[in-house]
Order: C-alpha cells, then sequence, then structure tokens
C-alpha cells in the first residue's frame, strides 16, 4: 500500500511539473521584444576628437523580469574604419520597468573627414525559467550624418575699429584692429580675410588686408589691418565695412571650414580731419595799395602753405576791404582772387586786383581821402578736386595807409 502512494505521488508531481513547465515555456514562447531608445549627445568638441555620450534606455514589456548582456557599441566612418568603440555593462530589468545604460565615448577622425558614420549596437536580451532560457539578439544600426554632429559649431565672433589716416593724391590710408573672439573648443584657422569697404550706393571704395591668424579655443585675439580708399569716399554720405572669410577649424583631427561674415556702418569724414596735424597751414595775405586816376588800386596776394601729400584747389576766395577811422570800420570794396591749384608741400600763391574809388573814401568828419588803415577780411573754400567737401577759410589783415595821408 505504502509503494503504491509513493508511485501516485510521484506521478502527480512530475505531471504538474509538466504543466508547469508548458505553461512556463508558453510564456517565454510568447515574450515581448523590449523597447528601445537610443540617444548621443555630444558632450565636447576639440581639436583632436569629440567625445559623445551614448544612452540606452529599455523598457521590459513582459509580466517576467529579463537580462541584458554584451552590449557594444561599434561607430564606423564611411570608409569602414573604426572611429569609436565602447562596451556596456548590461543588467537584471524587472517586469514593466525601464533600465538606463549610459557609456562614453571618443571618435577620432584620424584626419578624414567622412560624410556619415554607421552606430551599430549589438547584444543579448534573455529570460531564465530553470532550466529554460530565451534569448533574442539585440542588433541596432544608426546612420549619423556629420554635418549633424557639428552643426552647433558657431563662426568666430567679429568685431572691427577703423582709423581714417593722412589723405595722399593716391588714397585715403586707413588701418583698423579686428578682434575675433572663437567661442569654440577647438582652433580656428583664419585665412583668405576680405574686407571691403563700399558706400551707400553699393560701390567698392577701398579693402583692407589682414594676416592669416590663428584663433585659439574660447580665446580672443586682436588682428592689425591696413589698406586704403579712394579720394572720391568723401562725397558718400555713409560707409559700410564688409568682413567675409573662411575659418578652417581642425575639429577631431580633421578639417572643417567655417565661412563667416560681418559688416560695420561708418559715417563718413570730415576732409578737414584727414589733413596733416604735424605742420600748419600758413597763410599770409599781402595787399600792394596804389594811388591812381580812377581811385584807389588794390593788389591782393594770399600766400597759402600746403603741407599735406595731396594737391588742393581754392575755390570762391573773396578779400573784402573795410576802411579804418577811429576804430570804426566801413566796407569799401571786395577783391575776388584767381581760383587755382594750391601744390602739395609747397607753398601757392593767389592774387586779385581792384579800384576802389576815392569816393568811397572820403570821410566826412576830417575830409581826408585816405583813411587811417585798411581791414583785410579772406574768406574761401579750399577743396580737393572732384569733392563736394570742402575747408572754409578765413582771416584778417590790417594795412596802415598814413604814409598816404
Amino acid at each position: 500500500m505504502r509503494k503504491k502512494v509513493t508511485i501516485f505521488l510521484i506521478a502527480t508531481i512530475t505531471i504538474i511539473n509538466i504543466i508547469a513547465g508548458s505553461l512556463i515555456f508558453l510564456d517565454v514562447q510568447l515574450m515581448e521584444t523590449p523597447e528601445t531608445t537610443i540617444t548621443i549627445d555630444i558632450l565636447e568638441i576639440n581639436s583632436d576628437e569629440i567625445i559623445i555620450q551614448t544612452t540606452i534606455d529599455v523598457f521590459n514589456p513582459n509580466d517576467f523580469g529579463i537580462i541584458t548582456k554584451n552590449l557594444e557599441l561599434i561607430t564606423t566612418d564611411t570608409s569602414g574604419n573604426n572611429v569609436a568603440h565602447m562596451l556596456i555593462d548590461g543588467g537584471d530589468i524587472p517586469s514593466n520597468e525601464n533600465k538606463t545604460f549610459i557609456s562614453d565615448t571618443m571618435i577620432d577622425f584620424d584626419g578624414h573627414h567622412p560624410e556619415v558614420l554607421t552606430t551599430k549596437i549589438t547584444g543579448t536580451i534573455g529570460a531564465h525559467f530553470g532550466i529554460i532560457q530565451k534569448t533574442i539578439p539585440l542588433n541596432i544600426i544608426m546612420v549619423t550624418a556629420v554635418e549633424d554632429i557639428i552643426r552647433d559649431i558657431a563662426s568666430p565672433i567679429i568685431h572691427i575699429q577703423v582709423d581714417f589716416g593722412e589723405i595722399t593724391q593716391e588714397q585715403i590710408n586707413i588701418t583698423g584692429i579686428v578682434e575675433a573672439y572663437n567661442p569654440n573648443t577647438f582652433d580656428i584657422y583664419l585665412d583668405k580675410i576680405l574686407i571691403n569697404v563700399e558706400t551707400e550706393t553699393g560701390k567698392n571704395v577701398g579693402s583692407l588686408t589682414l594676416e592669416a591668424s590663428i584663433l585659439s579655443a574660447k580665446s580672443t585675439i586682436k588682428i592689425n589691418s591696413k589698406g586704403g580708399l579712394l579720394i572720391e569716399t568723401l562725397n558718400a554720405e555713409m560707409l559700410t565695412i564688409n568682413i567675409s572669410a573662411t575659418a578652417n577649424a581642425k575639429i577631431a583631427d580633421f578639417n572643417k571650414s567655417l565661412p563667416f561674415y560681418a559688416e560695420i556702418k561708418m559715417n563718413v569724414p570730415d576732409i578737414g580731419t584727414l589733413l596733416s596735424s604735424d605742420s600748419p597751414f600758413d597763410m599770409m595775405l599781402r595787399g600792394d595799395f596804389k594811388l591812381s586816376i580812377n581811385g584807389l588800386t588794390a593788389e591782393m596776394t594770399l600766400e597759402i602753405n600746403n603741407p599735406n601729400k595731396i594737391v588742393l584747389e581754392a575755390k570762391d576766395v573773396i578779400v573784402s576791404l573795410y576802411e579804418v577811422n577811429n576804430d570804426i570800420k566801413q566796407l569799401i570794396g571786395e577783391c575776388k582772387l584767381n581760383e587755382g591749384i594750391i601744390e602739395k608741400e609747397n607753398m601757392t600763391a593767389l592774387k586779385g586786383k581792384t579800384v576802389i574809388p576815392y569816393s568811397r573814401l572820403i570821410t566826412p568828419k576830417d575830409g581826408n581821402i585816405i583813411p587811417e588803415g585798411i581791414l583785410m577780411i579772406v574768406r574761401g573754400n579750399v577743396t580737393v578736386q572732384g569733392l563736394n567737401q570742402s575747408i572754409w577759410i578765413g582771416f584778417g589783415g590790417y594795412q596802415n595807409l598814413h604814409p598816404f595821408r
């Protein structure tokens, strides 16, 4: 009897195990594939490498726990060369829960500039039920355009200060200081820098040249520049300085071109500020007065010393003549001087002649025909040929006429 009971119990347990195993096997057979999300973030870009962080989120939608293992990430370039490789520790993921795996790696392009990167993530996801094991291979491929990785690279931040120098017969000398800041974590090489100066009509009137420079990561440099502008620039109302260049950057051991552009607006300087300040603009007025039948003849000579390196032009130069008696002046005549060229770095004389009728010279109080003296006041404009701007000149001189009385 005892033997029959033992056999019955063994048979019953065996049947129960077979039924339970069948149910477990059926459950395993119905195991859902985990939901896997992969995120790649750029932590740093420098001249030698790109440091990326890979985040793998795995959600287990099953009613039983699973395990991940042998997670491996390999990134290759267009030619099939490995540029990144990492192993990621796996782990258990309870039922209906999420687990995140994070790992950092470095990408080195070894001087190449691939268009795309292919990232392959492999591994195993499985479940264990006693002697029963169910595994699912993990095989995910991602294709990433390199331009998407480096799209956030910033162009240099440019500021420029332009100063107008001396005006010469050929041009207006200009100098500039370009201040450039590199906001990136890698070096930038500036070359082929072009700085053009345009008027409000878009006409190019000059340029500046700059030497090639290196912008270190997160640093600022100042670059000196010099150039020249056409003389006609002074006829403009506003100037625009355009800066364009190609900045070559070394990113993760490959070169990348970064075109950039900047512009500033400037007012047109006054011609008077461009003329020489080292030597005076000397002028001397002489009056040669003679008695004649028709009146007092006045021959006027204005000598102008031009210390500048550009030929100037005198226009509308008039000498106003006033008689002076007892500190009272009265206009008695005007003498227009000849317009003409004022030679550069030389003395030029402008001359004119007029006759003052005696009727204007008679002083009712004392009956003298000739006044005590004559006050000579010069007014006129000095400019550069072809320009609308001019320098207004004005000064006075006194001629004592006592010898004629």
